[in-house]
This record gives C-alpha cells, sequence and structure tokens, in this order.
C-alpha cells in the first residue's frame, strides 16, 4: 500500500525525472502469443499524483508490496514491485502481458476493472479508510496510464475535499454530492469521460473504527458538478449522533485540485435528547466516544437501581438538565466511581438522587468497593478538570461511600472528587444533600473528604456551593475535612458559600496530623469572601490537629498571592466539640481558622470576620491549645526563610471560650492559651502582624485546677505573643476569668503560672508589641491557687523586654486575684510591666489578696508617663483619692523600679 508523505510544491515539481526503457522489457520486439514476462517503469507524470493546496503537497510514495493493474486486451494482469527497484518516487513494475499488445495500467490493481479500446474502466471507493497517521486513503486516490517504450506516466483520476477537524469525537466523515464515487469511464491521461455506476457520497472512517485526531483530511473523488445546496458535509461523532452542512451555491470538484471545507468541526453542533432510562444509559455508553455533545435531559429519569456502567470517559459538552431529576441511580465500583469520571464541558441544572427534587430516593448511592489502593475519586464528578469545565445548579442528594470493604486511597465529594493541579475550573450555585461518608480501611497515604470537593490542586473558582449533607469520617488516614472542601490550594476564589452539615470524625485511634474545617480543612494562597458554617463539628481523634469553625489549616500564603479572607462567619451553631477518645496530642482550635502551620512565611489578610459559636474544651482534653475566637495560632515559626506578614482587620468574636482543666498526672507542665481572637500569636523570621479594629465580645474562661507546674494564659485579643504584633483600635467587652474559689486538693508548687489580661496576656522574649487605641471592658478575675504567679492586668498580663508600646489605650474592667499566692501581680493597665506606657487610663478597680496590686501596674521597670486613673478606682478597697491629688507610687504600683507619673480625674458618665 503506498503511503502519503506531505512536501512542498517546489519538491514536488522536481519529481519529474528524465528515464530510459528497461532492458527486461523491450515490448516492440515481443513475439505474439502466450503472455510474457514484462517489466513497466512507473512514475508521476502529472509531476505529482495530486496536487494539495496552499503549501503543502501529497505525494504518493509506492510501496514494495503495492500492486497495479495492467490491461492487454485480453485480461487484467497483476503487475508487483521488482525487488530493490522501489526509490518511492518511481518503481518498476513486472508481470506477464500479451506479446505485442498496448498496455494500460491502474493504480491500485482493485481500482481497474476492464478496459475498452483506449478507455479504462475504473472504480473509486465509496468508503474510504485513513491509516493511522495519514491524511488520505491511498488507495482511493486511483492513477491510470498507458506504457510507451516501457515507461508508465500515471495520471490522477479524482480530485480532492479536504475537510479540518479541530477537536475530536468523530467517528465519520461523509462528504454528499453528484457521482462522487463508484465506477467511471476514464481515458489514458485521467479524464473522467462518465460515471456509470455513482455514488453520491463518500465516506471517510480512521484506522481501527477510531474517531479521528485532530488534523486535515482528504477525500478523493470524481471530478464533476453538484448542483446548489445537494453538496454536503456530514459528521458523525463516536455516540452515532450526526450534524450535516451543505453548500449554498453548485460545486465543482476538478481532477487534480482540492476543495476545502474548512474546519467543520468547530461549528458542528450534536444534540442528544434523553427521555427515558434506556436513552440516559445509551448516552452513559457513548460518552467516551463523543465530543462538543449538548445533551438535554427532556424528562426526570428513574433509573430504577440498575448500575450506572463505570466509564473513565470525558464528557467535554453541555449537559443541560433542565431541572430535571435522575433517581435511584445506583453507581458502583471498584476503581473510580462517579456519574462523570472527567468534565471539561458543563453539567448544569440537574438533580441527582431525588424524586421531586427536594428529598432523598433512600437508593441513590455513589460507592467505591475497591480494594487494589490506587487513588479514586469519589462522587458525582470524579475529576473537575479543564479551564474551560463548569458545574452550575447541580444539586445532589445522592449517598457518597467509601465503605469498609474499600481499601483504596480515596478522595470524596459529594459533588466532585478532585479538582487536579494546572486546572481552572468554575462552579456555581451547585449543593450537596447527600451523606458524605469516609470509613474504608486504607491505611497508607493520605486521604480527603468534602461535603462539595474533596480536593482541589487547581484554581477553582466558585460561588453559591451549599453544602446540607454530613460529613462522617471513621478512616484514619483521611486527615483533611471540609464541610465545603478538604483542601484548597492554588489561587481559588470561593465566595457566598455555606456549610449546613454536620461533621463528624469518629476515629479514636488515628495518628495523623488532621485538619477540619466547617467549610475548608485547609487551605493554601486562595481568596474566601462570604464563606459561612451553620453546622457543627466533632472530633473524637487522637491525634495532633487544627479545628477551624470555617477554616481548619491555614497552610501558605505568599507575597503577591496571600490568603485572603473577608467577611466569613461561623454561626452560633458552629460549635467545635473536642471529645477524643484519648488526649495526649495537641490540637489548635478557632472560631473561625484553627491555625498557621509551621516553618513557612505566612502571607495573610482577614476581614470582617466573625464567630458567634461558643467553644468548649471538656475535662480531660488538656492537650487542646491554644484556642481563640477568631484562631487558635497565627503564626510563622521556625524554619521559614523570609519574612511574612499577617493582618486582621474588623474581625470580631461574640463566641464564649471555655476550658475546664483539672490536676491530672497526665497535665503536668502543659501551657494553655485561649483568647477571645487570637489564642497564640507567634512570629519569627522578622514576620509581621497588626490587628486593626478587632474586637471580642464573648467571655474567655478557665475552671478547675488547671494542672500541677502548667501555665494557663488567657487574653480578650491574644494570650500567647512571641513576635512583632502591632494592635490598633483592638476592644475586648468579654469578661477574662479563671474560675476556682477552693485550694482544697491542690497541690501548689513554684513553676507554671496563670497570665490574664483584656488586651494581650503575655508578651514574650522582648518581641514588639506595639499596642494604640486599644479598649478593655471585660472584668479580669482570677482564683488560680496551683503553681507560683497571677500575673493579670486590665490591657496587658506580662511584658518582656523595652522595645514595645502601649499608648492611648483605656482599661475599664476590674481587675480581680482571689488566691492566696504571694507572687501574685495585678495591675489596672499591666500586670508587669518592662514597656514605655504613655497616654494610657485606667478606670477599673484593683484587688488582690497579696501585696503587688496597683492602679496601672503590681510591677514596673519600663516608663509609665501621663497615665490617668478614675476617682471609682480603688486598690484592695483604697481609693484613689480626689481629682487632681497625687497618688502614691505604691498604690499605683507596689513593686516599681521605673517610673510614673499619674493623675486622678473624676468619673465621667461618658467614656
Amino acid at each position: 500500500m503506498k503511503k502519503i508523505r506531505l512536501i512542498s510544491l517546489a519538491a514536488m515539481a522536481a519529481m519529474v525525472l528524465p528515464v530510459s526503457c528497461s532492458k527486461e522489457a523491450e515490448v516492440d520486439t515481443l513475439l505474439s502469443g502466450e503472455a510474457v514476462p514484462v517489466s513497466l517503469f512507473a512514475f508521476d507524470g502529472d509531476a505529482g499524483k495530486v496536487s494539495l493546496d496552499f503549501e503543502q503537497a501529497s505525494n504518493v510514495l509506492w510501496g514494495d508490496y503495492d500492486l497495479i493493474a495492467v490491461f492487454d486486451g485480453q485480461a487484467k494482469r497483476e503487475f508487483s514491485v521488482v525487488e530493490g527497484s522501489n526509490t518511492g518516487a518511481t518503481a518498476i513494475f513486472a508481470g506477464e502481458a500479451a506479446p505485442g499488445a498496448t498496455l494500460y495500467a491502474v493504480y491500485p490493481f482493485d481500482a481497474g476493472n476492464s478496459l475498452s479500446g483506449s478507455n479504462l474502466s475504473v472504480t473509486v471507493p465509496a468508503q474510504q479508510v485513513i491509516a493511522a497517521g495519514e491524511c488520505a486513503d491511498s488507495t482511493a486516490l486511483v492513477s491510470v496510464g498507458v506504457a510507451e517504450s516501457g515507461n508508465i506516466a500515471f495520471k490522477q483520476v479524482c480530485g480532492l475535499v479536504k475537510v479540518e477537524i479541530s477537536g475530536g469525537g468523530i467517528r465519520k466523515i461523509i462528504i454528499g454530492g453528484s457521482n462522487l464515487a463508484g465506477t467511471a469511464t476514464v481515458a489514458a491521461d485521467g479524464t473522467v469521460s462518465s460515471v456509470t455506476e455513482g455514488a453520491n457520497s463518500v465516506e471517510l472512517s480512521y484506522e481501527g473504527g477510531k474517531n479521528f485526531p485532530a488534523g486535515t483530511y482528504y477525500a478523493a473523488v470524481f471530478p464533476g458538478t453538484t448542483p446548489a445546496g445537494e453538496f454536503t458535509v456530514e459528521l458523525v461523532n463516536g455516540g452515532g449522533l450526526s450534524w450535516q452542512k451543505s453548500a449554498s451555491s453548485a460545486v465543482s470538484v476538478v481532477r487534480r485540485q482540492v476543495i476545502g471545507t474548512g474546519a467543520v468541526d468547530s461549528e458542528a453542533e450534536f444534540v442528544r435528547h434523553i427521555a427515558t432510562k434506556e436513552d440516559l444509559y445509551a448516552w452513559g455508553a457513548a460518552m467516551g466516544d463523543e465530543s462538543g455533545v449538548t445533551v438535554y435531559l427532556d424528562a426526570d429519569i428513574n433509573c430504577g437501581a440498575d448500575p450506572w456502567k463505570y466509564t473513565t470517559a470525558t464528557f467535554d459538552g453541555v449537559f443541560e438538565g433542565q431541572g430535571h431529576c435522575i433517581y435511584n441511580l445506583v453507581i458502583e465500583s471498584e476503581t473510580k466511581t462517579c456519574f462523570i469520571y472527567r468534565l471539561t464541558g458543563t453539567l448544569k441544572d440537574v438533580i441527582i438522587g431525588s424524586a421531586d427534587g427536594e428529598s432523598y430516593d433512600n437508593i441513590s448511592r455513589i460507592t467505591h468497593v475497591g480494594t487494589d489502593g490506587e487513588p479514586v475519586h469519589v462522587a458525582v464528578v470524579s475529576r473537575l478538570c479543564s479551564d474551560e469545565a463548569l458545574m452550575e445548579n447541580v444539586i445532589n442528594f445522592a449517598k457518597v461511600e467509601v465503605p469498609s470493604t474499600s481499601n483504596s486511597r480515596a478522595y470524596i465529594g459529594g459533588l466532585v472528587g478532585i479538582v487536579p493541579e494546572l486546572t481552572a475550573p468554575n462552579m456555581v450555585d451547585c449543593k450537596n444533600y447527600g451523606h458524605v461518608i469516609s470509613s474504608s480501611t486504607w491505611t497508607g497515604a493520605q486521604t480527603r473528604m468534602g461535603g462539595i470537593v474533596g480536593q482541589c490542586d487547581g484554581t477553582l473558582s466558585a460561588s453559591g456551593l451549599e453544602n446540607y449533607g454530613k460529613l462522617t469520617n471513621t478512616n484514619s488516614r483521611t486527615n483533611f475535612i471540609g464541610g465545603l472542601c478538604g483542601d484548597v490550594g492554588n489561587y481559588s476564589t470561593i465566595a457566598s458559600s455555606y456549610n449546613f452539615g454536620d461533621i463528624e470524625n469518629n476515629d479514636g485511634a488515628g495518628s495523623q496530623m488532621t485538619y477540619i474545617g466547617g467549610c475548608f480543612g485547609s487551605v493554601r494562597r486562595s481568596t474566601f469572601d462570604d464563606c459561612q458554617n451553620f453546622a457543627p463539628i466533632t472530633t473524637k481523634r487522637n491525634a495532633q490537629g487544627y479545628i477551624g469553625g470555617l477554616i481548619g489549616l491555614l497552610e501558605r500564603g505568599e507575597s503577591g498571592a496571600p490568603i485572603l479572607i473577608s467577611n466569613c462567619i461561623n454561626n452560633p451553631d458552629g460549635v467545635i466539640n473536642y471529645i477524643p477518645a484519648e488526649s495526649n496530642k495537641r490540637t489548635i482550635i478557632g472560631g473561625v481558622v484553627g491555625g498557621c502551620t509551621d516553618g513557612a512565611a505566612m502571607f495573610l489578610e482577614m476581614n470582617g470576620c466573625e464567630n458567634y459559636a461558643d467553644i468548649t474544651i471538656p475535662d480531660g482534653m488538656f492537650r487542646a491549645d491554644p484556642v481563640g475566637g477568631i484562631a487558635g495560632n497565627l503564626c510563622q515559626d521556625n524554619g521559614a526563610s523570609a519574612a511574612g506578614q499577617i493582618r486582621l482587620e474588623n474581625c470580631v468574636n461574640y463566641g464564649n471560650i471555655r476550658f475546664d482543666w483539672s490536676e491530672s498526672t497526665t497535665s503536668v507542665g502543659l501551657n494553655k492559651r485561649i483568647a477571645g481572637l487570637v489564642g497564640m500569636t507567634t512570629l519569627e523570621s522578622g514576620a509581621k502582624c497588626t490587628y486593626v479594629n478587632c474586637r471580642n465580645e464573648g467571655r474567655v474562661s478557665a475552671s478547675g485546677a488547671g494542672g500541677f507546674n502548667s501555665r494557663i494564659v488567657l487574653g480578650g485579643i491574644t494570650a500567647d505573643l512571641w513576635g512583632i504584633l502591632t494592635l490598633i483600635g483592638c476592644e475586648n467587652n468579654g469578661d477574662i476569668v479563671f474560675e476556682r474559689k477552693s485550694t482544697e486538693g491542690v497541690t501548689t508548687s513554684s513553676g507554671g503560672g496563670c497570665f490574664m489580661a483584656g488586651m494581650v496576656a503575655a508578651a514574650w522574649n522582648a518581641n514588639a508589641l506595639k499596642m494604640t487605641d486599644c479598649v478593655n471592658r471585660g472584668h479580669i478575675s482570677s482564683d488560680r491557687a496551683v503553681d507560683k504567679a497571677n500575673v493579670i492586668g486590665g490591657l496587658v498580663g506580662i511584658t518582656e523586654g523595652t522595645i514595645g508600646s502601649i499608648a492611648d489605650s483605656k482599661n475599664y474592667g476590674a481587675v480581680d486575684i482571689y488566691s492566696q499566692i504571694t507572687s501574685n501581680r495585678a495591675g489596672g493597665l499591666v500586670g508587669k510591666n518592662t514597656f514605655p506606657v504613655s497616654n494610657c487610663f485606667n478606670f477599673g478597680s484593683v484587688s488582690e489578696a497579696a501585696t503587688f496590686a496597683g492602679a496601672v501596674a503590681g510591677e514596673n521597670s519600663g516608663v509609665m508617663s501621663d497615665c490617668t486613673v478614675c476617682t471609682d478606682v480603688t486598690v484592695n478597697g483604697e481609693a484613689a483619692g480626689a481629682p487632681g491629688s497625687t497618688p502614691s507610687i505604691p498604690w499605683l504600683c507596689p513593686s516599681n523600679t521605673g517610673s510614673i507619673t499619674c493623675k486622678i480625674v473624676a468619673h465621667s458618665s461618658t467614656e
């Protein structure tokens, strides 16, 4: 069979070479009688059998096994290529022919029918098959010639129709017209004199019955003219759908010339209508063979629990559900488990798993049962994986489950299993009501689960997502769990999306880090606006982790691409129930976000975020730390190579935060950092953090003995600070309380301590706290009788170093200590101060059961200048004195090695 090679026109024009007669084929001297051996030198008399358009040409090269038909007036003879004679452009053919006869030849052998005088009967096939890697069926490129002195100059009979395929999914190309193929009478120069048995169409197909790859293809047809409106190009896709385009004017095909039809598949519109279960399942079976199809769901479909056939197909068309339901749908597979495996097109306006569009049908399920350990993506759509992919108004009620019969790594989502890397799909107004369950026996690599999306490695743009389905996990390796998405990364943007589904993590044996969020388990360099959680989170897992009402872990933000979180809310029902079977692993908990990962430069901006849910850590769960109404911790910790930037603005906590902490041998030497805003702010490598106009309205409390030799740190804005923190215009209106009014049964020691304040409980290690225009109105009180010290202040509990500052700030809350420990320190502004403090006001009384209690500080080694105390303030019951009087230094600060200037002012009904 001849091969088709594309070469330039210039190269083709040079193909006519001077030739001489073969000495083996001296036709003129042959004797009459039986057929004798003959050799013919074949070449392209048209300077190329087929001249293509523009800058390309198609040269039919001889193949070593090609056959030509030779007619000698007696019979059709078969001639084959002489071994070693084939140059591609020319070849010597040998066979037998009648002596003395004029020889006529046809390529290919099967195309030659008969000879009548000097005219040949030839056939151009109506069915033409393109070999892999080729652009035309070389056996359809019929050519003819007559021998002259042992040479045959072949002349092309056909013209060509060019069709460009720009995409995929096309199974057949059908050219329609007048007498395009069939049997014709032609002269030896290739001229067609008449078509005797015509076929009005030519069908192109690809080798092996496969879809055509994108490319340019040619159909060989007889020359002639087709009337206006009758010349057509029809495309048939792999599912049998067809589309046709017709010419509005007459079309003429000329021998050795090409007419182009353009990239017709880019215009093609394949439409499939689904009205029955049979239609639906036929579409499912054909999905991998179709491309660019628009599917209309014309009716609600009852699948009758018949198994949906698993397929690895890509759907790149549009599935328009028109608001209809697909119900009693059962999908069960040992491999990829989904309704659509790869969605690169559009899925919209369809309801899965409900007969009425409002409730679960109690049958529909998407269940993975495999045991091969390969990653699987279990969801309505397994992979949402192109920039053009769109899911809009897709609603799922079906249960999505990886049960205990499965032993494979799974990414589980109510709607989508995974958004792969390097893709940027879209989701709009999609909802999940289905129960999402992970109870596999898998113990290998990490897995993910989400109410909407299991895992997002790509760039997802989404709005209007809502999850109502419960999430239940009992698998020890499912450690990223989110009401909307288990893990979100790579510059995604998600807005106006809400979780209403309970999250229950029941794996009590797991040892792997766990990240759980009411909306997102973990996020990286992405943007979130108006995302809300309305449902509780319950975890019983014995593993270190991060838990947040909205987001569990802030994994990474970058300079120029920070994590942006705005107007996100954890509502009153979004409570966090932390009750692991054992509690020997540290867990970081926040009302909005759990916290940041260690060892990376963190770039984060949070604006207008709010928490309304209470956070209660029950007795015995002593490794929950730190805990905050907005965030458990915000940090850039050891290992970061660059300085990060963290900024919180207009964030408010309304939830009460309570920690019950009884003394036990296993709670010895532990720290507890609990705050209304951020439990712990830890910044290294020069990172900076700023809180602007943030507010706490919730009560922050701990109760019980507090653990032998352990430290308790309670703050209205932040508890523990290690780093550069700037507070501007922040407020605390919630009481800060340690509740224990009896020392019975409590062992005291010299370690640990209790640090409490309305703003910042402890600023450690000479790091720079800069506080301006901040206000505390909460009551600060401690009756902790364990360990050596209670250090509490209206604004700050304890400071270290001298590079920080507190300015233009006010305390209105009372500061009380009830326990009898001599090292206690209490101050109306600062419990133990080393910072410059200027132009600050105290309107709250200070009581102290021991000796170190002062109206501005319990102990001071810094410079406290231009401070003001109200006449209503008392210290251990002793009044300040008259307005304008000079209070005593011991009354202002009983342990002072620094300097203090202060004045007394009268009480005012306004602040």
